[in-house]
């Protein structure tokens, strides 16, 4: 299993441009990416992951385009999304998804 840690990027404001998360990462743990506010792409997210943590983009409200939760994703955490205001296409989930925890999207407009 390759995962992206807890808090690994919290409030780096330096990454910029889109992100993509790369096909051997199975899981991103709670707060991963939380307030990385200098994104202004698009987010990719690996076809291999399984869980996204909760918070793991929470306030990362730049990213554009559509959001594609992949495939094998069953569950997403808590605030995953919360105050992702900028995507600005589709939003795309997976039938094997069984879990989407309180305030997932919330403030996603």
């Amino acid at each position: 299993m390759v995962k992206i840690g807890s808090n690994s990027f919290f409030n780096w404001t330096s990454l910029k441009g889109s992100l993509k998360i790369p096909d051997s990462v199975t899981l991103i743990q709670d707060g991963a990416f939380e307030k990385c506010t200098g994104f202004n792409g698009e987010l990719k997210l690996s076809k291999s992951l399984t869980t996204i943590g909760s918070s793991a983009f929470k306030g990362c409200n730049n990213f554009i385009g559509s959001l594609e939760i992949p495939n094998n994703v069953k569950s997403i955490g808590e605030k995953c999304f919360q105050g992702c205001s900028c995507f600005n296409g589709t939003l795309k989930l997976s039938d094997l998804v069984t879990q989407i925890n309180r305030l997932t999207f919330s403030g996603c407009y």
